[in-house]
């Protein structure tokens, strides 16, 4: 909230010390009111050639429109900067209807079998058995086919339908499944029933995941699909008996990515994985339902975790930092980090990078990787679940919730162009290096503002002028005149008409 003057005159407000980079130049803020619209100033001192950024915050749910959320003076919404943002393919894990369903499960009223006989355990190579899949991707209609057993590692059976892939691509993929599991569940505990002490091995009585490759279709790299954990007599009691469930640990994988992208498939085995321990913590074990861009942030951040122990290198054109945060800095101001976008393709591009970024962010700066071990076991689930994890981490930003931690976000985008020590400065270039129970995870640290995007380096940055604002969103802007200032300046600017709107000025 800024203070209200009864004239264009300065009036002394409040003064913000931002510790960016340079530590000793201060910016003083003043408002003034006349004729509308109402304008805020900053006062910059003791610059020495820095660059100078007005981030916006929208720091509500809702989305607030571009006249609400301020600008530069003599600036208008007619002159507002048109981004164009060419259509790119990208490789997703978004199944529609699996989301919808992972999202909005019906009660689980069964408990897994403890006593009867799976039909996948002790399989042999060569075993052959029918599964249930769509007719086509998103179809909602089902039949059954046959897959073959290729290769069994000691955590999963990899099933191949119509010799879609090769016996070594399967066992190579079982190998890396081998490496995910005990890394995974070693944070996020375990699947539905499992329970190594007492030899439970949840629905179809397996120890084993069950992995189905075959042609899913579109770009759809794989899914996990809740609906397997219940028995078809529960589907139909609870009005989904068009669904059909294979009635195991299972997730299902595009045979054609695994035979052009294979080191993205195993990455994505990492992602469905948290999906399907999620299930068993949050939704059975808790009873609760968890938003797809909670969820969807903390696989992606499972991602992140694991791809040191599956990437020789985090420049692999595969790697999650390399898929993820160059598309994340061209579309950052696209999705809010409270929301999940699927009615287009740039826009669930977006989403995905966006969540991505979010959790790197996070991790490396409030806790590592016992941040995401401590939201998976809290007994929330949104944003009441993410400031739980940040107030219950040691980390250096005590008393931190969500909503402080969302507001620094703007300061980590800032700072990332030079590594930081372990201080109190908020920056993605940052390792983040934790143990648990004797295994050590490192999170590198990632340069954004030297990392390659579309049309350049670094956050794409806007001209200063209204735009429109999604929730729990930000957008840098950026005149050409605020750039390699020394000394003091000041800008002055027309004030948000919506009190969820805040302007932060930022310089590096």
């Amino acid at each position: 909230m800024y203070t209200k003057a009864k004239g264009p005159g300065r009036i002394s407000a409040f003064v913000i010390l931002f510790t960016v980079i340079f530590l000793f130049a201060g910016i003083f803020i003043s408002c003034g009111s006349g004729d509308p619209p109402e304008y805020v100033t900053f006062y910059f001192s003791g610059l020495d050639a820095n660059d100078i950024y007005l981030v916006k915050v929208n720091k509500s749910t809702d989305l607030v429109r571009a006249g609400h959320t301020g600008a530069s003076r003599n600036a208008y919404p007619d002159d507002q900067y048109n981004f164009y943002l060419p259509e790119r393919t990208f490789i997703t894990m978004n199944h529609p209807a699996a989301t919808h369903f992972n999202a909005n499960p019906p009660p689980l009223r069964e408990e897994p079998s403890r006593t009867s006989p799976s039909v996948f355990y002790a399989s042999s190579i060569g075993d052959k058995k029918e599964f249930w899949i769509e007719t086509s991707m998103d179809s909602g209609r089902f039949t059954k086919r046959e897959a073959t057993l290729l290769a069994a590692g000691t955590h999963s059976n990899i099933w191949v339908m119509d010799n879609l892939i090769t016996p070594s691509q399967a066992s190579a993929m079982a190998a890396k499944f081998d490496i995910i599991y005990p890394l995974a569940t070693n944070i996020l505990g375990n699947e539905y029933g499992k329970d190594p002490s007492q030899e439970l091995n949840g629905r179809d009585g397996d120890p084993k995941i069950q992995i189905l490759v075959y042609n899913i279709g579109g770009y759809v790299a794989g899914f996990f699909w809740g609906k397997d954990y219940y028995t078809q007599q529960e589907l139909e009691f609870h009005g989904a008996g068009n669904l059909r469930t294979n009635n195991a640990e299972i997730f299902y994988i595009d045979a054609r990515h695994v035979q052009e992208h294979p080191f993205f498939i195993y990455s994505t085995l990492a992602h469905e994985l948290q999906h399907m321990i999620h299930f068993n913590q949050k939704t059975i074990k808790r009873d609760l339902n968890s938003p797809t861009w909670y969820n969807e942030m903390l696989s992606l951040m499972t991602e992140d975790v694991i791809a040191p122990f599956i990437f020789d290198s985090p420049l692999h054109e595969d790697h999650p930092l390399q898929v993820r945060m160059p598309w994340f800095l061209t579309t950052y101001n696209l999705v809010g980090i409270t929301e999940w976008n699927t009615s287009s393709g740039n826009h669930i591009n977006a989403s995905y990078e966006k969540a991505f970024a979010f959790g790197a962010y996070l991790m490396r700066n409030y806790g590592g990787v016992v941040l995401l071990q401590n939201i998976l076991a809290n007994e929330f689930v949104d944003v009441q679940s993410l400031s739980n994890a940040l107030l219950g981490t040691t980390h250096a930003h005590t008393g931190i919730t969500f909503d402080q931690a969302f507001y620094n976000f703007a300061q980590a985008m800032i700072n990332s162009d030079i590594p930081v020590p372990d201080d109190n400065r908020l920056s993605f270039n940052r390792t983040s290096t934790t143990a648990i129970n004797g295994t050590t995870y490192t999170l590198s640290s990632i340069d954004i503002w030297n990392m390659e995007r579309q049309g350049g380096h670094g956050p794409f940055i806007f001209d200063v002028v209204p735009t429109n604002m999604a929730p729990h969103s930000i957008i840098i802007q950026q005149k050409s005149a605020w750039r390699k200032i020394s000394g003091d300046f000041s800008i002055s600017l027309d004030k948000p008409r919506n009190e969820n709107i805040e302007l932060v000025p930022l310089y590096r």
